[in-house]
């Protein structure tokens, strides 16, 4: 089922934002508010960072996310720019501040639209 794994190409995905066809997919429905629908962007997001910071996803982005999904200031309440702060956050306690990998994830947020670069803040 090569269609659960496409998070380099979510422009593959349905009307609905999934591939057609998906029966599996099609049961979800209503999403809950969007729970797998919207899922795909920060799963773009961790598809940027981790091709970014290359390597084995789980030496680098994979325990950034790891470490954000476990902190328990993480709230069910969670926004997606809170989530990419504390993924921020926790790729500088991990990799340091200003690390490549910090800047990786910076980068993939601003990718899919969920923060904005400096530049864009002010305009």
């Amino acid at each position: 089922m090569r269609w659960l794994d496409e998070i380099d190409r979510p422009n593959g995905l349905g009307s609905r934002g999934q591939r057609s066809g998906s029966p599996l997919l099609d049961q979800w429905l209503p999403d809950n508010g969007g729970v797998h629908i919207n899922s795909g962007i920060p799963n773009h997001a961790f598809y940027f960072a981790a091709t970014a910071i290359g390597g084995s996803a789980w030496t680098g982005a994979g325990l950034i996310w790891y470490d954000t999904l476990i902190d328990k200031n993480l709230k069910a309440t969670a926004n997606f720019a809170g989530f990419a702060n504390l993924t921020l956050q926790h790729a500088g306690l991990r990799f340091g501040n200003n690390s490549p990998q910090q800047k990786a994830v910076l980068d993939a947020w601003h990718k899919v639209g969920v923060l904005k670069k400096a530049s864009q803040a002010t305009a």
